[in-house]
């Protein structure tokens, strides 16, 4: 991959896959979008009007924002300008933007060793069109791997076999994911240390025999420590052991927005539910996000009872264990504790300095002395994802900057994410108060952090700062930091906070109750 026309088409294909809108929308404000210029913290993208861009920036940045992240490995500014602007710098940005023609070759950088080491024709006219073996919904599918078929709406009428033998049995549009092989998560691929070891253990025993040991099988963590890999590491061994299993994957919020769009489109809800249901394998990525929704709530029941009376396997995870989602309906929770629940804790330091090592060699960075590899691992304590988003950022520093590789580009790939104290703020209680407002709220500590305006979200992020400001005596800079907002937006909250808590009882008992248990 050697061009921001080449990276932009792997955006806009992803954004499209990963979207929870329907394709008149996607194709009214997003298609038309386009890269026009990267810096190493900072994305310019280009849209056709005033109104069409403050209409993104209002209803989809957080999404493009989250799209970007897992593309690049790492956060980036994203500044939107419209072709209407008369602001002479930003028509400056069009001008070069057209004497370019946008081929910046460094951009390799940017991406996994994997797609670096291949030459994917995707073009600006055709964003659809997947790669054979590159890029597959986060995958990469070597050739002589099953690999998944474009979407498919089967008859309803015909069984399989009518259908044609050259037809794999691919979901509605939208609803979940049969996954093909993926080189890239496998249990062989997964680092094991003491910390998920016991996890790592488990699945591997679901993968060699399903539905006979451990059913349903429910794994729970912190967000980053590898969850999502061990069920694409489940996928991939069903795939070779029994190439005919039908594996389907979903997140937890997909399961929700799916059935919502079921019942307002009035779509047959048969379809949803043998989608669902008609599977060998059901793997949940995220099953908190369906706390709350009582519809939701009562469709995955169903489907749970339907898959576990015909012995099909079930695997579950989540932030947090069944008993701690306060919303999750005791007949959930009690299924949930019918099989086997394990945990996954944030890697020692050992653990960690593996995990970077391997990191390195992904993105071809050989020989990077062990005692930078130490240093970086001691201060990047909480996931998995953080560890290899400071890497990538040490491979682009140290091509872009044309820099050495030692200490002093170490602190700077992790200052960003570093684990370490900072302005008096002890990262350990941080991290607990955060864990104490998701339990007592169900939710994610990505929706606290977000942008999002829900109600519930809104306030489980009004008590995080809170606490952050009363407990730990954070500044309103830090907070700031924590919450990527600006100071003054954090301040006016504290300040608003402080006069509720002088009059809400309520938000009182809430506070008094998390910081006894944060003690």
């Amino acid at each position: 991959m050697n061009s921001f026309e080449e990276l932009w088409a792997l955006i806009l294909n992803t954004l499209e896959e990963k979207k929870t809108f329907s394709d008149s929308s996607f194709n009214l404000w997003l298609r038309d979008m386009e890269l026009i210029e990267m810096t190493e913290d900072t994305v310019y993208i280009k849209v056709e009007t005033d109104f069409k861009m403050n209409f993104i920036k209002s209803r989809y940045m957080d999404f493009i924002s989250s799209v970007l992240c897992d593309i690049l490995g790492f956060s980036s500014k994203i500044v939107l300008i419209s072709e209407e602007s008369a602001d002479p710098d930003v028509r400056a940005v069009f001008e070069d933007y057209e004497k370019t023609k946008i081929q910046k070759d460094c951009l390799f950088l940017y991406v996994p060793k994997e797609l670096r080491e291949t030459e994917p024709q995707i073009t600006r006219e055709e964003p659809k069109k997947a790669l054979d073996k590159e890029y597959e919904k986060d995958d990469f599918v070597p050739e002589n791997a099953r690999k998944p078929t474009q979407w498919i709406k089967e008859d309803p009428k015909l069984d399989r076999k009518e259908q044609g033998s050259d037809i794999e049995e691919i979901p509605t549009p939208g609803v979940g994911t049969y996954l093909g092989y993926s080189e890239k998560y496998t249990f062989e691929n997964f680092i094991v240390g003491n910390t998920n070891r016991f996890a790592y253990n488990a699945c591997k025993a679901v993968a060699d025999d399903p539905s006979n040991l451990y059913n349903p099988l429910f794994i729970h963590g912190p967000s980053g420590l590898g969850k999502t890999h061990l069920l694409y590491a489940i996928t991939n061994q069903l795939i070779i052991s029994n190439p005919d299993s039908h594996v389907l994957y979903v997140k937890g919020e997909d399961f929700t927005n799916q059935l919502v769009d079921f019942i307002t489109q009035k779509e047959p809800m048969h379809f949803f539910r043998d989608k669902y249901r008609n599977v060998d394998v059901l793997l949940v990525d995220d099953i908190q996000f369906i706390a709350g929704k009582t519809a939701t709530q009562e469709e995955f029941f169903h489907t749970f009872n339907a898959l576990h009376q015909e012995n099909k396997q079930i695997i579950v995870t989540s932030d947090r264990p069944p008993r701690d989602m306060t919303t999750l309906e005791e007949r959930l929770k009690s299924r949930f504790e019918w099989g086997l629940i394990v945990d996954m804790q944030p890697p020692d330091v050992e653990l960690r300095t593996a995990i970077l090592k391997k990191k390195c060699d992904e993105v071809n960075l050989p020989n990077v002395p062990i005692q930078i590899l130490e240093y970086m691992a001691e201060h990047i304590k909480d996931n998995v994802r953080q560890l290899e988003g400071a890497i990538k950022k040490l491979s682009a520093y140290s091509f872009i900057d044309q820099l050495p590789i030692d200490m002093a580009l170490a602190r700077r790939c992790i200052k960003d994410v570093s684990s370490s104290d900072s302005e008096g703020g002890s990262q350990d209680t941080i991290n607990r108060i955060f864990n104490a407002v998701c339990k007592k709220t169900s939710v994610s500590i990505e929706d606290i952090k977000s942008k999002k305006r829900i109600r519930e979200i809104v306030k489980a992020r009004h008590l995080a700062i809170f606490l952050l400001s009363k407990t730990v005596e954070l500044p309103s800079t830090a907070i700031a930091k924590i919450f990527d907002q600006d100071h003054t937006s954090i301040l006016y909250a504290i300040n608003t906070l402080e006069k509720k808590a002088e009059t809400d009882p309520v938000f009182m008992d809430e506070v008094k109750e998390i910081e006894d248990k944060v003690r």
